[in-house]
């Protein structure tokens, strides 16, 4: 699968968005040139971010790895920044996992996480000095309120058709709904500039 997922990458999707990408065994990641803070679960991680248009920027990562079948499951991740201020504050994260059905509650596939209330550093140093002086805590939400980062937010995934909760996910379809995710996280972006000028 991971062969397909880059040769789609290579032709179909780079043809829409500038992008490179560095392609080891299990993993396709964009190769940017920008420091950043990327929020992913309960963890940040010091990424490169590609610059995209006007002040947004972009982080892509997917992750191949066998099932308790052998079969090559795909987890894809692609968080959206902003330069603002002199700093990179990631936005939000649009996430495609591919996890077996469990009789747990199935979060749906793909799906969007809101994150700017975490990260808007540019490195780990940067982050612990906030982390000393009490401010992160406070950015983060307190206890009475809900986390959105924890939170899964539906986006156009089979439930809609036939109520399964996990989208199906092959090269085809990846390549397709990340070409579709940045043609309209872009053309939302410039709509939200616009009204913005206008109010």
């Amino acid at each position: 699968m991971q062969s397909q997922i880059e040769e789609q990458l290579n032709g179909r999707f780079c043809k829409e968005v500038n992008a490179h990408f560095t392609f080891v065994p299990g993993r396709i990641v964009s190769q940017g040139s920008v420091d950043a803070i990327n929020s992913y679960d309960n963890d940040r991680e010091e990424v490169k971010v590609t610059p995209w248009f006007d002040d947004y920027y972009y982080y892509i990562k997917i992750t191949i790895e066998p099932d308790v079948k052998k079969s090559m499951k795909p987890f894809v991740s692609v968080s959206f920044f902003q330069e603002s201020g002199g700093m990179i504050k990631q936005l939000f994260r649009a996430e495609w996992d591919s996890y077996p059905k469990s009789s747990e509650y199935d979060h749906p596939q793909p799906h969007w996480h809101f994150t700017a209330q975490l990260s808007d550093k540019n490195s780990f140093s940067d982050l612990d000095r906030e982390e000393e002086e009490g401010i992160f805590d406070e950015l983060a939400g307190n206890s009475k309120s809900i986390k959105l980062d924890r939170m899964h937010f539906a986006m156009a995934g089979g439930w809609i058709i036939d109520g399964d909760m996990l989208g199906k996910a092959d090269a085809t379809a990846i390549v397709d709904w990340l070409i579709y995710l940045f043609i309209h996280v872009r053309e939302e972006l410039i709509y939200k500039e616009r009204t913005k000028e206008q109010e």
